[in-house]
């Protein structure tokens, strides 16, 4: 029977994936170092991983990854690595916001609205808000630390973290603002439910046309 999710998330340091029966995580392999290492650990993960399962690719219902923000070459592979599999597999592809991803990984019942942040270089940030009940309340978005940076946020009490945390507790630092520095990079973990809610609802990506969610120019060198 199809009801296994496979779920990529390479949009940090963190190379990982999990596998989910429906929306319950039941195996992950994953590493987080200082150096993106994506190329040389995903297809070796996404193997173990279904081999330790016990599983075939034909019983897979879909593949969810991680779409960014986030390191440009490891969305690339991610997103590479799962259209791959759902080309030939012919199963559906399904996307998920790296911000979301790692707002998952912060709980809590207090009146708090999250602000996951991801570290874009100099002294720009990714980040987006979310109610307790993860809850998006601002999408994705690129922004520079500057003295305006908190002119659209509700006005309660804020949780940040992410790997761009410290850089903006350098900046902004109050008794309305919570910092938490244990909680750095997205995990596939955090992806059964979310994956699992939009395959019921059949919020599937364009296998053709889907690309990573870079928020900003993808600068080569020719």
């Amino acid at each position: 029977m199809k009801n296994y999710i496979l779920c990529l998330e390479t949009s940090s340091t963190n190379c990982s994936v999990s596998i989910s029966k429906e929306n319950k995580i039941i195996y992950t392999k994953e590493s987080d170092g200082e150096e993106y290492r994506h190329s040389e650990f995903l297809h070796s993960f996404i193997e173990e991983s279904m081999d330790d399962s016990k599983l075939e690719y034909d019983q897979l219902m879909a593949v969810s990854v991680g779409i960014g923000p986030g390191s440009f070459t490891g969305l690339r592979i991610g997103l590479s690595s799962a259209k791959g599999i759902c080309y030939s597999k012919d199963i559906p592809l399904i996307t998920v916001n790296s911000l979301e991803i790692l707002a998952h990984k912060y709980k809590t019942k207090n009146e708090e609205i999250l602000v996951p942040m991801f570290d874009a270089r100099r002294m720009e940030v990714y980040f987006s808000i979310f109610d307790k009940n993860h809850k998006l309340l601002k999408p994705p978005t690129s922004r520079i630390l500057s003295e305006d940076f908190f002119r659209d946020f509700p006005n309660k009490k804020m949780v940040i973290f992410g790997n761009g945390a410290e850089k903006c507790k350098r900046i902004f630092n109050s008794n309305e603002i919570k910092y938490i520095f244990e909680i750095s990079n997205p995990s596939s973990k955090e992806m059964g439910h979310i994956s699992y809610t939009k395959f019921l609802k059949k919020d599937h990506a364009d296998l053709a046309y889907c690309e990573p969610c870079y928020l900003k120019n993808n600068y080569l060198k020719k």
